[in-house]
């Protein structure tokens, strides 16, 4: 790329006319002959590389630019220049998978920018995209990565909703409704997905007819799918493509790549032929929430509709898994943000499923997964049958229509109820049950619709808002004008309760608040003091509220049992706790195994409130040679917690899963060898 002062004199040669004179160009930069001369060698340098004539140099007239790069070149791609960094990467990342060679000299030009930019664009692509595979060539770079992975890739920025790929994906132009062809297809192979997945699936299939008809065809086939339980995926997916390309012999390879692709979405149900993998994703279902029951201290219903719910999302995340298919979304980074609380307990929870697996779960499964826990906690007006969920609908002051899966979509419904008590928003709808309802029953009580997903606002009397199902700052502001505007009489009743929630919002921005319930409340008051109920809001204790020096042990036993019996005795002595206490461990333990491993070698041993606890309190026990327990798996450190009836133990909880997430941590702990410096530890650096 030329530098300022070269590029300055190569616009002002284009922008001339006619000729121009050797001392008008050192006149106008105030330059040397010679520099002058430097300067035009490097842009015919410059030209030559990017495909342009050289600057001619006509003796008693000057030098003259025959063909101009800013009209040929330069000002055809001005638009060009305000594109965002990210913007640009996906332009030059499309231009990759269309098969073009880049030349990093002409995207520097045709962007504005430097050689060095577009090189770390390409660092940026490749690290993103750590499939993909480059060559150089004596014309630029190009993509040699198999028609398998190009396809990958390209999914993986529908799934993310890139603005630059999809407005390429939508220049391409078929008159096939490919979202009829996914729905009939689910169908055929008896999985219902959701909305936002039927999208994404018709984008990646008319950039498959793009590739197909232009003879890129996936042609590997290596049969993963029948070895699944989903051995009726091929043929339909084959027959499927067999209608729309008649005349494209060899398609196995893009059937198994369209059924995979379908197995890996986000589907509400799936149907597969393994009824031993039924039965054991239920009772990992089980197993999870029980062990994010425990983890948390509070309670959920398990609900059977509930654990189909989670049953069928393990088998998502279960395909993904075997068939290297990561799950991209452009809303998990504000889940991991907006939920980091409960996707710590989720990690844990989920240690059975990881065992199933046999590897770790990638961050985006554990956010997902932590949507149905953490969404159940508050609600399970979304767990109605659907003939309830209708007969609710119908009777909702705002109609919620999300298409992001019933995780998601629960949250959505779980923020706006608490961030608007007094308005009755409907469970969750997908789009055609939004159409049913408008279909059957013509008049509706809502007043407004709230979706996550396009829909024609003709199609309805009411007035339809776009948000997303994570709520950013500008999606409560489009909530709150909408309400204010059509729902206004019951909104204005939620003026207080929402008003005291913008201003933890903006609190939550700048400080980190140690007691958001204490702080709610104390504004409560100051705004609404009559609406104020007086609630003792204990203060979250930390693990050294709760223990003293003492109350940290080493045990030379060999057996779990008799560890928690020692941790428990701790307890019992500060009268923490009655005989029943450990009873009701041990009971536990003998009924539901060592889900109290958290992992990293760290024990939560602990029961129920009403089951013997008299205060809050914890204690722990040490052991440096560890001890095994039945799974293989060895505890050095375990915790004998008393919880508390109001919670006032969750912030030590939060704090013993930081220390099971660190091996770290455990270590160091176990290292120390005294108990002051150990409760200093704790103190200093948990």
């Amino acid at each position: 790329m030329l530098n300022r002062k070269t590029q300055e004199l190569l616009n002002y040669l284009s922008d001339s006319p006619g000729y121009v004179t050797l001392e008008e160009l050192m006149q106008h930069f105030n330059i040397s002959r010679r520099t002058v001369f430097n300067r035009l060698k490097e842009i015919n340098s410059y030209l030559l590389d990017n495909g342009f004539e050289e600057i001619t140099n006509t003796p008693r007239l000057g030098y003259h630019l025959k063909s101009l790069p800013n009209s040929h070149g330069l000002k055809e791609h001005q638009k060009f220049d305000k594109l965002t960094k990210k913007e640009r990467i996906s332009k030059e990342l499309w231009e990759l998978v269309d098969g073009k060679i880049i030349s990093i000299n002409k995207l520097a030009l045709e962007y504005n920018c430097t050689r060095n930019t577009i090189i770390s664009d390409f660092k940026v692509i490749q690290s993103e995209n750590p499939t993909l595979k480059l060559t150089n060539t004596n014309k630029g770079k190009f993509l040699i990565s198999n028609e398998k992975e190009i396809r990958k890739i390209v999914l993986k920025y529908i799934q993310l909703k890139d603005p630059i790929i999809m407005a390429e994906l939508q220049k391409l132009k078929y008159d096939k409704d490919y979202k009829i062809v996914v729905r009939l297809l689910a169908k055929k192979l008896n999985v219902i997905l959701t909305e936002k997945t039927i999208n994404h699936i018709a984008n990646y299939m008319k950039f498959m007819t793009y590739r197909v008809t232009n003879g890129k065809v996936v042609k590997s086939v290596d049969r993963r799918l029948a070895s699944l339980g989903l051995k009726d995926f091929l043929p339909i997916s084959k027959d499927t493509l067999d209608k729309i390309f008649p005349n494209i012999e060899f398609l196995d390879g893009e059937a198994e790549l369209l059924g995979e692709i379908i197995a890996s979405s986000q589907a509400l149900n799936i149907d597969v032929s393994d009824d031993s993998l039924d039965t054991q994703f239920e009772n990992l279902s089980r197993e999870i929430i029980f062990r994010f029951i425990q983890v948390t201290t509070s309670p959920i219903n398990m609900n059977p509709i509930l654990l189909k719910m989670l049953k069928n999302h393990l088998y998502s995340t279960y395909f993904r898994t075997k068939l290297d298919f990561p799950f991209y979304s452009s809303e998990i980074e504000r889940i991991r943000t907006k939920y980091s609380e409960i996707i710590k307990y989720t990690k844990v929870a989920c240690r059975p499923l990881e065992k199933f697996l046999g590897k770790k779960l990638p961050d985006s499964e554990i956010a997902l997964i932590s949507l149905y826990l953490g969404a159940i906690n508050y609600s399970d007006s979304f767990l109605e049958k659907p003939s309830e969920k209708l007969k609710n609908a119908l009777a909702s002051d705002v109609l919620i229509v999300c298409s992001s899966g019933i995780g998601t979509s629960a949250i959505l419904h779980n923020e706006l109820a608490a961030s608007y008590p007094t308005i009755h928003f409907s469970p969750p709808l997908e789009i055609r049950e939004l159409y049913k309802i408008r279909d059957l029953h013509g008049a509706l009580n809502a007043k407004l619709i709230l979706t996550t997903t396009p829909i024609n606002s003709n199609d309805f009397s009411l007035p339809v808002r776009q948000i997303n199902a994570i709520l950013s700052k500008k999606d409560k502001g489009i909530v709150s004008d909408a309400l204010n505007t059509y729902v206004t009489r019951l909104y204005q009743m939620s003026e207080t309760t929402t008003g005291i929630a913008d201003i933890m919002d903006v609190i939550s921005s700048y400080a980190d608040i140690k007691d958001y319930s204490a702080l709610k409340d104390a504004l409560t008051s100051m705004i609404s003091p009559e609406s104020n109920n007086k609630v003792d809001n204990s203060k979250q204790l930390r693990i050294v509220d709760l223990m003293s020096q003492n109350d940290i042990i080493f045990s030379k036993e060999s057996t779990i049992q008799r560890v928690i019996e020692e941790g428990t005795s701790v307890l019992e002595r500060k009268g923490v706790v009655t005989k029943d206490y450990l009873s009701e461990i041990n009971r536990l333990i003998s009924q539901y195994g060592n889900y109290m491993h958290l992992s990293n070698g760290v024990f939560l041993a602990h029961a129920e409130p009403q089951d013997g606890v008299l205060k809050t309190g914890l204690s722990l026990v040490i052991s440096k040679k560890g001890i095994p327990l039945s799974d293989g798996s060895v505890v050095k450190l375990v915790f004998v917690l008393a919880p508390g009836t109001s919670e006032e133990h969750s912030k030590a909880l939060s704090e013993i899963v930081s220390i099971a997430r660190s091996k770290e941590k455990v270590q160091a702990i176990v290292d120390i060898g005294d108990r002051n410096e150990i409760y200093q530890y704790l103190y200093f650096n948990i």
